[in-house]
């Protein structure tokens, strides 16, 4: 998806192309890869990771060696240069991971996610336009809490507190928080305070192959 959405700055000119990439599958991972007309990989050569689920990086790092691996509901934002693919076609392609992947089912004729045409007249490619975050605009945590919380938080972090922990897991079929599950209809955190903060400690059990969030 090509965006031309406002981002922080970065050290980018605007000859880069954004993409945004969501993991909407059910149950399976995907290892991310781009690759030229020859199926080599060139995702390190002219990708940047510039945003996760997390929010916008303060600076753009390089697209991972071994594949971008994206969770599911996980999301990623990447900006790829093709100055150099005028008139060729790339390949958007999901690779496998023996290691992360050894316990997912993996469906072999699954590889290419989808084809990019390059075009060769610069006119029709609808480069990123570059705007300046606001003047003022600082991050959302700072402005949330105080740095004596922060300081506090990380205290709690380093001598293993947590004023909540939530425990993930698999039974009878089931997916499980704390051992409750769907039909128990029981929130995990139903009594937070307005306008205070807490620090949450996540524990898995093992059977989910699915990033944890909170709703």
């Amino acid at each position: 998806m090509v965006s031309g959405i406002p981002w922080p700055k970065m050290p980018l000119e605007p000859k880069w192309y954004r993409f945004r990439l969501l993991n909407a599958a059910v149950s399976r991972p995907y290892l991310v890869k781009i690759k030229d007309d020859q199926l080599r990989d060139v995702s390190q050569d002219i990708c940047k990771v510039i945003a996760a689920d997390g929010g916008y990086r303060n600076t753009p790092v390089q697209f991972p060696t071994r594949g971008l691996l994206i969770s599911v509901a996980e999301r990623y934002e990447i900006v790829c240069d093709f100055t150099n693919f005028k008139g060729k076609s790339i390949y958007l392609w999901n690779d496998y991971d023996p290691v992360s992947m050894k316990d997912v089912p993996y469906f072999c004729y699954s590889h290419l996610v989808a084809k990019l045409i390059i075009s060769s007249n610069s006119i029709n490619n609808i480069p990123f336009i570059y705007e300046p975050i606001p003047t003022g605009q600082i991050n959302i945590m700072t402005k949330v809490l105080s740095q004596e919380d922060i300081n506090k938080a990380f205290n709690m972090i380093n001598n293993g507190e947590s004023h909540r922990q939530f425990d993930f897991g698999r039974s009878n079929g089931h997916w499980t928080i704390n051992g409750e599950s769907w039909a128990t209809m029981k929130l995990a955190a139903e009594d937070v305070g307005q306008n205070t903060w807490e620090l949450w400690k996540f524990k898995t059990g093992g059977g989910w192959f699915h990033p944890v969030h909170i709703h």
